[in-house]
């Protein structure tokens, strides 16, 4: 008598079953529990499937004071926008998503690069036409600024910079 051995599957395609196979949103204990894993491992492959533009999370919300779980959904056929610098969407981000380390300054230098008429550029102006933060944005220009490289501050008070060349 043979016996055939059951070859199990990958804990990510676990996942990405258990996510196909729901019916519209759920949440990381239901994947968890469907895929047979930990909670752990489960939000793990959910946030690599995330990054991959493979999976769609949003955001749980609350209910009074207490905070709902996030909700993860499948995307068939979306792929990963170019670039690669998205990591995810928020909830209510106007933006389109998080940028990985060093997005935001390949943002702002492009902004600034293509409004060059415009310039000398204040934080807020471009953090406007970015949809992003001011803090963040005007950190970024003072780091660019600082490197030399391609940005200089021209103006102390208010704060304006310029690209060089």
């Amino acid at each position: 008598m043979s016996t055939i051995a059951k070859k199990e599957k990958p804990n990510e395609q676990q996942v990405i079953d258990a996510l196909g196979a729901a019916e519209g949103e759920v949440t990381v204990d239901e994947v968890a529990a469907a895929a047979g894993i930990g909670r752990t491992s489960a939000r793990k492959y959910l946030a690599a499937l995330e990054d991959t533009g493979r999976a769609r999370r949003t955001a749980g919300g609350r209910e009074g004071r207490r905070r709902l779980p996030d909700r993860f959904s499948p995307i068939p056929g979306e792929k990963r926008p170019a670039g690669g610098t998205l990591v995810g969407k928020r909830s209510g981000d106007r933006s389109g998503g998080r940028l990985r380390p060093g997005g935001l300054d390949r943002l702002v230098i492009a902004y600034m690069r293509e409004h060059g008429a415009d310039g000398p550029f204040g934080p807020a102006a471009v953090a406007k036409g970015l949809g992003r933060s001011s803090g963040a944005v005007a950190n970024c220009m003072e780091r660019l600024a600082s490197r030399g490289k391609e940005v200089e501050r021209i103006a102390g008070r208010p704060r304006r910079f310029a690209l060089k060349g």
